[in-house]
C-alpha cells in the first residue's frame, strides 16, 4: 500500500491556499477555490485542502504531517520568511533529529524535521 492523499481540513479556504502556495511555495495540482477544495502537489502526493463549512471544530488540529528537509535551520528561516508562524526554534529530539512545529493560516500543526 501506499499513500494516496492526505486531506487538511481549513477554516478559510482562500487563506488556506495562499498559505500553501506563498508561504510554502507548493503548487496546485487539482480543485478550485470554487469547488470548496484545492490540491497541491507535495513530492508527488496529492496534498488535499478543504474548507470545513459548519464543523469547524475539524481545522485547528495536529495533522501528524511531517516534512523532512536537508537544512532545517535554513527552511525554518526561509518559512519564517514568509510568514510561517512556529511555535519554537528547531530541537534535537531523542533520536538526534532535528523538528520544528508550526501552523497553517487555520490553526493546524505541521511538523518539519531534519534527520
Amino acid at each position: 500500500m501506499k499513500v494516496a492523499s492526505f486531506l487538511i481540513f481549513v477554516d478559510d479556504l482562500a487563506s488556506a491556499y495562499e498559505f500553501y502556495h506563498s508561504c510554502l511555495g507548493l503548487h496546485t495540482g487539482g480543485g478550485r477555490l470554487e469547488d470548496g477544495y484545492v490540491v497541491f502537489n507535495l513530492e508527488g502526493m496529492p496534498l488535499v485542502i478543504e474548507e470545513v463549512g459548519k464543523d469547524k471544530s475539524l481545522s485547528g488540529r495536529f495533522t501528524g504531517l511531517t516534512l523532512e528537509t536537508n537544512n532545517i535551520q535554513y527552511d525554518f528561516e526561509r518559512l519564517q520568511e514568509n510568514g510561517v508562524k512556529f511555535s519554537s526554534e528547531p530541537s534535537e529530539t531523542a533520536s538526534g533529529a532535528r523538528i520544528a512545529h508550526f501552523e497553517d493560516s487555520s490553526g493546524n500543526i505541521f511538523s518539519l524535521i531534519e534527520r
